[in-house]
């Protein structure tokens, strides 16, 4: 197993860990009365579906290159609803350290697949 599949599948256990606690928050912070905490908590709850998804996606794709892409794919929405979570929280000025966490979680867990992708394409 090369270093960019190590990569990839470390990368992707992490996120299943990081989707089920992150899907864990989100609803508990859905259950607060307050609007940001419902809206926060539905995204958070989505986003941490998608990178649980991602990283079972990681774990096949590490270890059958060829089914790489279905890791691309749910690493670039898992992207973008990070970065919609971040611009969420800095417009209600509730700025977290875990939102940004999550957004370079996923650009990372990208860059692996990417990679992964590469090498078996350079492999053809």
């Amino acid at each position: 197993m090369s270093n960019a599949r190590k990569m990839l599948k470390v990368l992707s256990l992490l996120a299943v860990v990081f989707g089920i606690v992150q899907i864990i928050l989100g609803v508990m912070s859905m259950t607060t009365e307050a609007t940001n905490g419902m809206t926060g908590g539905i995204v958070s709850t989505v986003h941490g579906v998608i990178v649980l998804v991602a990283g079972v996606f990681g774990i096949k794709g590490s270890n059958k290159p060829s089914t790489v892409k279905s890791v691309l794919t749910a690493s670039i929405v898992a992207l973008v609803i990070a970065i919609a979570a971040v611009a969420l929280s800095c417009i209600s000025h509730t700025m977290n350290v875990l939102s940004i966490i999550f957004v370079i979680f996923d650009a990372l867990l990208f860059s692996a697949a990417n990679n992964v992708k590469k090498e078996a394409a350079d492999r053809l």
